[in-house]
C-alpha cells in the first residue's frame, strides 16, 4: 500500500500523510472489513441478474479461493492499475470503505464472459490475478456506479486533515 501512496504523490509530507491515515483506517475498520468477502458475494448475486455467474463461482467455490481478503487490506493497491486505484482510495478517504465490495463486484461482472467459459477454479483465480492496465479504468467506472445505485454507503469518520481548518466548523 506504501508504494501506492508514493505514486500518488512525489511531497514526503504528504506521502506520511496519506500513509499514516490509510494504516489508521486498516486498524479502525479490520473488523468490518473481514466481512466484505461474504458481502461482495451478496452483491454479486443481487447483481447478476440470470445468476449464471453467481451460480458457476458458487459451484466452483471461487470466493474461497480468491485473495479477496488481500485485495482489501491492501485497498486494491495491488490489484488494479495505480490511477485505477487512486480514485476507489479517494472514496476510502473521503469516508466509505464499504466501495471496495463495489471493486470486487465489479472485477466479477466486468470479466463475466472470460470466467463463464473457465471449466476450473484454478484458471479463474489466474486469470483474475492478472487484471490489465487497460481495464482498470472500465473496472473501477462500473464500482462507482454500483456504489451509487446502491446508496453510497459512507463510514462517518472524524477529519483529521492538516488541511482542514479546525476553526471553521
Amino acid at each position: 500500500m506504501c508504494k501506492g501512496v508514493c505514486k500518488v504523490t512525489d511531497v514526503e509530507l504528504d506521502q506520511y500523510w496519506v500513509a499514516t491515515r490509510f494504516l489508521r483506517h486498516v486498524v479502525k475498520y479490520r473488523d468490518i472489513i473481514v466481512h466484505y468477502p461474504e458481502i461482495t458475494l451478496r452483491c454479486l448475486k443481487k447483481e447478476d441478474v440470470d445468476q449464471k455467474l453467481w451460480n458457476h463461482i458458487v459451484h466452483h467455490k471461487l470466493l474461497s479461493l480468491l485473495p479477496l481478503k488481500d485485495w482489501f487490506s491492501c485497498y486494491f493497491a495491488d490489484v488494479l492499475p495505480d490511477i485505477s486505484f487512486q480514485r476507489i482510495w479517494d472514496k476510502v478517504i473521503g469516508g466509505s470503505s464499504y466501495v471496495m465490495v463495489y471493486v470486487a463486484v465489479a472485477i466479477l461482472i466486468f470479466f463475466r464472459r472470460p470466467l463463464l467459459s473457465m471449466k476450473s477454479s484454478e484458471d479463474m483465480v489466474n486469470y483474475l490475478s492478472n487484471i490489465q492496465d487497460d481495464c482498470g479504468d472500465r473496472i473501477v467506472n462500473e464500482a462507482l456506479d454500483l456504489w451509487a445505485k446502491n446508496g453510497s454507503c459512507l463510514l462517518v469518520s472524524k477529519s483529521d486533515s492538516p488541511v482542514v481548518d479546525k476553526g471553521k466548523g
